[in-house]
């Protein structure tokens, strides 16, 4: 019974959980990324300068995503303000593996040592 605790406990340190917040530019993503911040979940490490004329307290989200997300909106014939469908045709899957590689590779930069993070 012993072991079969061990595990248990083990498996538990491990569990994370990630808020993820989504929403429309200038709709309160921020405000809300911060405010779970606030309220004990971690946020990643290399944040978007805040900009005077805009978020003066600043946008509480992830350069690193940001900036991968811009990378793969752009493949697709877009960017953050195309107000167009995307394009429905994926990459190829070398690509797609390419991308969630760097997607988990930064999660785990940002979060590995945090059981409850927002993004």
């Amino acid at each position: 019974m012993r072991a079969m605790n061990s595990a248990v406990s083990s498996s538990a340190k491990t569990r994370r959980t990630g808020l993820l917040v989504l929403g429309m530019h200038r709709s309160g993503t921020s405000a809300t990324t911060r405010w779970l911040n606030l309220l004990g979940a971690a946020l990643p490490g290399n944040l978007m300068e805040a900009l005077a004329d805009n978020n003066a307290e600043g946008f509480w989200e992830s350069r690193d995503i940001c900036l991968l997300n811009d990378e793969l909106l752009q493949a697709a014939g877009s960017c953050w303000d195309d107000w167009r469908n995307l394009d429905q045709h994926p990459p190829p899957e070398k690509t797609l593996n390419t991308w969630q590689q760097q997607a988990l590779e930064q999660l785990r930069e940002d979060f590995s040592q945090t059981r409850q993070f927002v993004l």
